[in-house]
């Protein structure tokens, strides 16, 4: 903007008629700026602090225009901050989670969400033998017997920490996971067994499923861990 329509608008909003229309602070009639007649503004900054808005809520009509005037404004790496921040710890209302419900309605779930889907998008979804992660049913077959003492077992021989090489992340308010290397539940060998956290467990179930068991055999046998005995029956 140049410095003659700078100029030309001060003047504007100068004249007579103009100052007319614009509104009054309804407590000490200092004059308002020029957009209080659109959001709704009755009193200066100065008047507004001095009241006490304890208890008292903006009128639905109030709460339209602030939110009609917060459209397409993208929020500060700072606003964002202290709005996480004054959520911490503060749990989430029953009509919050009903009003997230209704919003993600029909929408394309992403990891670690269970949204609603229409029928249609359930229809899409590829499921068993066509799903490229697909192993042959393998996670569907239950554990051995003894499945809970040998991943105490585990839990003692690998100390509780993650044994993915450059990992080695203690327990963080979640057990870590005991994964058999060649994906066969009973194949409770020492060498087939290690102990990985949620984040890398994970990862063993995406992409190459030969990758990863030949990551993991050559990261147990770089610890030294041999097939000696069988903890499973």
């Amino acid at each position: 903007m140049t410095e003659k329509r700078r100029a030309y608008i001060a003047a504007y909003y100068q004249r007579p008629e103009v100052l007319a229309k614009r509104p009054h602070c309804i407590d000490c009639g200092k004059l308002l700026c020029a957009t209080a007649q659109y959001i709704g503004t009755k009193r200066c900054i100065g008047c507004s602090k001095r009241i006490d808005n304890t208890g008292r809520h903006h009128t639905d009509e109030t709460k339209a225009k602030i939110a009609a005037a917060h459209v397409g404004k993208p929020r500060s790496e700072e606003t964002k901050a202290k709005l996480r921040a004054a959520h911490i710890g503060k749990p989430m209302l029953p009509e919050t989670r009903a009003k997230l419900c209704i919003a993600r309605k029909g929408r394309t779930p992403c990891l670690g969400h269970r949204w609603h889907l229409t029928e249609e998008q359930k229809a899409k979804m590829r499921r068993g033998p066509a799903h490229p992660f697909y192993r042959h049913g393998k996670g569907m077959l239950p554990y051995s017997s003894n499945w809970a003492s040998v991943k105490q077992t585990v839990y003692e021989r690998d100390g509780g920490l993650c044994q993915h090489p450059g990992c080695y992340s203690p327990e963080n308010g979640r057990h870590h996971d005991v994964h058999h290397i060649d994906g066969n539940k009973n194949n409770n060998t020492p060498a087939n067994l290690i102990l990985l956290c949620r984040n890398h467990h994970a990862k063993t179930y995406f992409g190459n499923p030969d990758y990863w068991m030949e990551f993991y055999d050559s990261a147990q046998s770089n610890r030294g861990i041999e097939i000696a005995i069988n903890l499973g029956g």
